[in-house]
């Protein structure tokens, strides 16, 4: 390297890091879902990190997706299924699985090969199946529309 650029190599590397830098958990992860709101708020929230969902929103592996006392939300899992969000839900996203943390979800995985849902309670798959899902935390109520649902308690 020439003398004359290594004074502005050095300048750009200062520059470079009074930007600040993406630190390892600010890295987009796979993206499993997109979001929508239905009505009111919904979130979306990864190592203390919160969004508000406008429009549609791409989530991504490991985040919780929230909606307020006032709100209703949809994902579109990437494995074919969707989940309609009742207010005061929440529930964390990997692919074709979610995990209800307390709250109430509908799913229609009828256009999906299999879907887990988790709660507190619960371990569900669903095959070709619609569902409603409902968890306090302590208890987990179901309602199997159609199709299968295997399950085993936690």
């Amino acid at each position: 390297m020439s003398r004359a650029l290594r004074p502005a190599c050095a300048a750009f590397a200062v520059v470079l890091s009074a930007c600040g830098g993406r630190g390892p958990s600010d890295d987009p992860r796979p993206t499993v879902a997109t979001a929508e709101v239905v009505r009111g708020t919904m979130t979306l929230s990864r190592d203390g990190a919160t969004e508000s969902v406008e429009g549609r929103t791409r989530v991504e592996t490991g985040h919780r997706v929230e909606t307020a006392a006032d709100g209703r939300g949809a994902l579109s899992l990437d494995s074919g299924a969707w989940v309609l969000v009742d207010r005061s839900s929440a529930l964390s996203l990997e692919l074709a699985r979610a995990a209800l943390e307390h709250g109430r979800v509908w799913v229609d995985a009828s256009q999906s090969d299999e879907t887990v849902l988790d709660t507190p309670a619960l371990h569900l798959v669903a095959h070709d199946a619609t569902l409603a899902v409902a968890s306090d935390g302590g208890s987990t109520h179901v309602y199997v529309g159609s199709g299968e649902v295997a399950f085993t308690a936690v």
